[in-house]
């Protein structure tokens, strides 16, 4: 492999001297080798294009033989010493628990920017010993090597002196306090619910279920709804900050609750005081006390570093979209004026459960709409690295070789993210599928700034008469029959056709 590296180095020049490669997969059934590279921040800005990925792409064929499928993708990377302790306690959580559970910011000594770090780990004896006999180091070296693009000094020394002062903590929380802060500094504004908001809200990601918590952020997928049993309205809305997303529900209480929805908008920033429930798609914040803030998102660290869509295609390529019916109603329906001059994007997953926190992607379906006609079709499995279920092979009919060597649907994300640059996307009840999409994105590191529509909210107000409002309700109304029905591409391309029926509302 670092032949490999060298050779292309020489081919595409000096400027890629600090180009590492991350894994290399081969799939010897299907006669597939994949690379992933990582270059750093400024050296992909400045010099990574088309011509040079070409370039890579002619070496990594040349070396690898014409019996093989090659394919490659190229991550950029930022780092710092902040970035580097954590991905050091990361490693040492998974591959030694014991000896993460006991440290502390004494234990560190990281120094050195751009290229070149030095690590120093100081333990007590009981650690070192165990650490010293377990071949860390070596293993440490290969971790970071394989995450950054810099060259890194390590060495653990015995330090007697904290041989009384180690204390065993919680791994979850010796990981919030050592390695980035657990509030996020906020400047307070006007009470729009309850009372005034006197606790420095934490990370969304921190919160627990059964819990009183308070948390601030971005305000997205406002809706009024009326609850099925007692028929009152409430008040459901997601709040995200760089490290999470959660659902806030309200039951107003009050005359200025029952205002809510003409006091704030999409994209406001709030402080929001509640309890945690643990329901069917995760957890839940049921809101007694909101407020405006302006969020210094600067404090959140270690959150904010993320990377754009990729420029080009790795995994997955888009296709010219062909209908299953022998006319597309999309070309002989006159397309409404909202459509007109917009790019949507209609997508679905089908995954490997219902918590939006832990579940899988196994199959996304998505359609591209240019001007209200569909253009391009994005589909494909992903193994979620994880047996699939009877349950949901008998849900979904995929089974467990359908996934099978395909790729993740983190390898897949940065293609996907490209199809959908600058368009708007769109599902059917989108809390679900918007959700997991944003979970894949935080943990990938890529920006999703994407907004968003919801046709199950559409159908709420403009089809009030319904009885239901699931895809296959809202298709019957219109006349539209799913003819690849339980799979993600014929949930899709039901989705955009009530899509365009529930867009002529919006003129």
């Amino acid at each position: 492999m670092d032949k490999i590296v060298k050779y292309i180095i020489d081919e595409i020049g000096e400027n890629f001297s600090r180009l590492r490669l991350s894994k290399c997969r081969l799939y010897s059934k299907s006669k597939k080798i994949e690379f992933d590279f990582i270059l750093p921040t400024d050296c992909y800005d400045k010099y990574f294009t088309d011509e040079i990925k070409q370039k890579m792409l002619e070496c990594l064929k040349l070396n690898c033989g014409s019996s093989f499928l090659v394919s490659m993708n190229v991550k950029k990377i930022y780092s710092d010493v902040h970035i580097i302790r954590n991905s050091i306690y990361n490693f040492m959580s998974e591959k030694f628990p014991i000896a993460a559970a006991e440290m502390t910011p004494k234990n560190f000594l990281i120094e050195g920017e751009n290229q070149e770090y030095y690590v120093e780990l100081r333990l007590p004896s009981h650690i070192y010993t165990y650490l010293s006999s377990a071949n860390f180091v070596d293993g440490l070296r290969e971790h970071l090597e394989g995450e950054f693009c810099d060259t890194f000094n390590l060495t653990i020394t015995e330090d007697k002196s904290l041989n009384t002062q180690s204390e065993l903590v919680d791994l979850a929380s010796s990981h919030e306090k050592i390695y980035s802060p657990t509030t996020v500094d906020v400047e307070p504004g006007r009470v729009l619910v309850g009372a005034e908001v006197r606790q420095q809200p934490r990370q969304i990601r921190l919160i627990k279920g059964d819990t009183q918590c308070a948390i601030c952020g971005k305000i997205s997928m406002f809706s009024k709804r009326t609850a099925k049993t007692s028929g009152k309205d409430y008040f459901k809305f997601t709040l995200s900050d760089p490290t999470a997303s959660v659902d806030v529900l309200l039951f107003p209480r009050s005359k200025n609750a029952e205002q809510l929805e003409n006091l704030v908008l999409d994209g406001d920033e709030i402080i929001v005081n509640g309890d945690v429930k643990d329901g069917e798609y995760g957890k839940s914040v049921f809101a007694r006390d909101i407020m405006r803030c302006k969020v210094d998102w600067d404090s959140v660290k270690g959150f904010d570093r993320l990377q754009d869509a990729p420029l080009y295609y790795t995994h997955v390529e888009p296709t010219p979209y062909v209908t299953v019916e022998q006319d597309n109603m999309f070309e002989s329906e006159t397309v409404c004026e909202y459509l007109k001059g917009k790019t949507f994007v209609v997508f679905d997953f089908e995954t490997t459960g219902l918590d939006v926190n832990s579940c899988k992607v196994i199959e996304l379906g998505a359609i591209k709409m240019v001007d209200g006609k569909c253009v391009e079709e994005f589909s494909t499995f992903a193994d979620p690295g994880i047996p699939i279920t009877e349950e949901i092979t008998n849900l979904t009919t995929i089974t467990q070789d359908m996934v099978d060597g395909k790729p993740s649907f983190s390898e897949i994300l940065p293609d996907f993210l490209k199809f959908c640059k600058d368009a708007v996307l769109v599902a059917h009840n989108q809390e679900y599928d918007v959700k997991i999409l944003s979970r894949y994105c935080r943990e990938e590191r890529y920006k999703f700034e994407n907004e968003t529509m919801c046709t199950y909210a559409m159908s709420l107000k403009y089809l009030p008469d319904l009885k239901q409002h699931n895809l296959n309700a809202v298709a019957e109304h219109y006349g539209y029959k799913n003819l690849r029905p339980h799979r993600a591409v014929g949930d899709v391309e039901v989705t955009a056709k009530v899509f365009a029926k529930l867009a002529e509302n919006l003129v």
